[in-house]
């Protein structure tokens, strides 16, 4: 009897985060390599709201696991401070948490934070309003593919900037 993977359940995985750090991508290594290597999309949307995120995680995310990173670079107009995953299965029963967790090793492990589980088969309104509004984002020409090749400096130069640094000429 073959056991089902995680490539036979999920189709596709889904995040809405406000802030990206190098150490929650530590904490899901192993997680992030296996749905890269069982060709599972992940998909990231996040801004550079307060600078907070780290240049070289969202990098990371995209070159090493093959994560699919639309980012907003206004800071001041668009604060993005939410935190959503969605896993989306193959059998429809899709789950999503909900929450204060950003993608780092303290909201991950051991911080205080607060997140609230929904499924299609308990709250389907919460997820169908995760789907339509993840998508709309996604398509929303605020928030920009992000290839590390062509985008770093832009990026490292607006997490400054929101962060409070001076700007470059």
């Amino acid at each position: 009897v073959r056991s089902r993977g995680l490539g036979d359940v999920y189709k596709r995985q889904d995040l809405l985060c406000a802030f990206i750090k190098n150490s929650g991508i530590s904490v899901l290594d192993r997680q992030l390599e296996y749905l890269r290597d069982n060709e599972i999309p992940f998909r990231l949307l996040t801004s550079t709201y307060c600078g907070a995120s780290d240049a070289a995680a969202l990098k990371r995310l995209v070159e090493k696991y093959q994560a699919e990173v639309k980012i907003c670079y206004e800071h001041k107009s668009t604060r993005l401070h939410a935190k959503a995953w969605l896993f989306r299965r193959k059998s429809g029963f899709d789950t999503a948490f909900i929450g204060s967790s950003n993608l780092s090793r303290s909201a991950l492990v051991d911080g205080w934070e607060w997140n609230v589980r929904g499924s299609n088969t308990a709250t389907p309104e919460v997820i169908d309003k995760f789907i339509k509004t993840f998508d709309s984002y996604w398509h929303d020409s605020h928030f920009k593919t992000f290839d590390p090749n062509r985008d770093m400096e832009r990026l490292e130069r607006s997490l400054r900037v929101a962060k409070g640094g001076r700007r470059l000429r």
